[in-house]
């Protein structure tokens, strides 16, 4: 019937596979993908729909946006890709929940990319993604934890001969091994975190001192005149300056509060504040080597002047 020919012709034009239906089957979590690093255009190994449904399934049900239910284990990629409808998309969708209601919830997943498919061809899509919208022309359509019905209805109501699809995928994150060193060069030993932590609390989550994390003789750069006291992570004092030295470049540049104020204060490139510190930038992985409170080794970084 004309379900039938809108599948063969929108999703598996190939083969006429219909995306299987059926529902979540909990078990504990597996790893995903090899490697620490996941990239947006490279197809990756097959992976088990089950184990990312563990981790989205609770945001399909309320209707929220889907994030990982591990969040310190995974995150989430979002891109757009511009694929032709011109013989069909050549995606095999499975839906691994749908609502008891008339609500339109669900999670659908890429089960299969079709070889030598507009889709395959774009080299953009992998199993385990979800469509979170398609756009034709200037309309875009919302299809994030949306259910299979609803999913193939939108793409079968398109006309254009190319689409845009914004596509979100479940990702790993790469870990980080944290060497730290205290300010008279004692090692203070090593410790792993996932991409994307913040250095600052990483320290607090392993009780280093807050006499270790923030210097009292600095003085506070929100603050003209004060020294002895910090802003308690809210990023403005710069009383919790580390060196970076190694692996500067798997830190997060600086926002432009924290590169403004280490600009005024004429301070080295690799010294940042740890409460602004995003360990793993880019979901890297790698090693960093930190130095606590630098600035003590040095008089004249000393009961500094406010922006001076």
């Amino acid at each position: 019937g004309r379900m039938w020919a809108m599948l063969v012709l929108l999703l598996h034009p190939a083969q006429g596979l219909v995306p299987a239906r059926r529902g979540l089957h909990s078990r504990a979590p597996a790893p995903l993908w090899a490697g620490s690093k996941a990239s947006a255009t490279a197809v990756q190994a097959p992976v088990a729909l089950e184990d990312v449904a563990v981790q989205w399934v609770a945001c399909a049900e309320s209707g929220a946006p889907l994030t990982a239910k591990n969040a310190s284990a995974f995150l989430e990629q979002v891109f757009d890709v511009e694929v032709s409808r011109d013989g069909g998309l050549g995606l095999v969708l499975d839906e691994l929940y749908a609502a008891n209601d008339q609500s339109e919830k669900g999670l659908v997943l890429v089960e299969e990319v079709v070889k030598g498919s507009n889709a395959a061809r774009t080299g953009m899509f992998a199993r385990g993604d979800t469509l979170t919208s398609v756009t034709e022309n200037t309309v875009t359509y919302n299809l994030e934890g949306k259910d299979w019905q609803t999913t193939v209805d939108v793409l079968g109501s398109l006309s254009s001969d190319s689409i845009t699809l914004s596509v979100k995928r479940l990702v790993p994150r790469a870990r980080v091994q944290v060497s730290v060193t205290a300010a008279d060069g004692t090692d203070l030993g090593t410790f792993s975190c996932p991409a994307g932590s913040n250095l600052r609390r990483e320290f607090l989550r392993r009780r280093l001192p807050a006499s270790e994390i923030y210097d009292s003789q600095t003085m506070r750069f929100d603050s003209i005149g004060n020294a002895g006291s910090n802003c308690g992570g809210e990023g403005t004092c710069g009383t919790c300056i580390v060196a970076f030295t190694q692996g500067l470049d798997l830190v997060a540049p600086p926002s432009r509060v924290e590169s403004k104020a280490l600009q005024k204060q004429n301070r080295p490139a690799r010294w940042r504040w740890s409460c602004r510190a995003i360990l793993g930038v880019d979901n890297q992985a790698g090693d960093i080597m930190v130095q606590l409170k630098p600035q003590v080794q040095f008089e004249e970084e000393q009961n500094k002047i406010t922006g001076t």
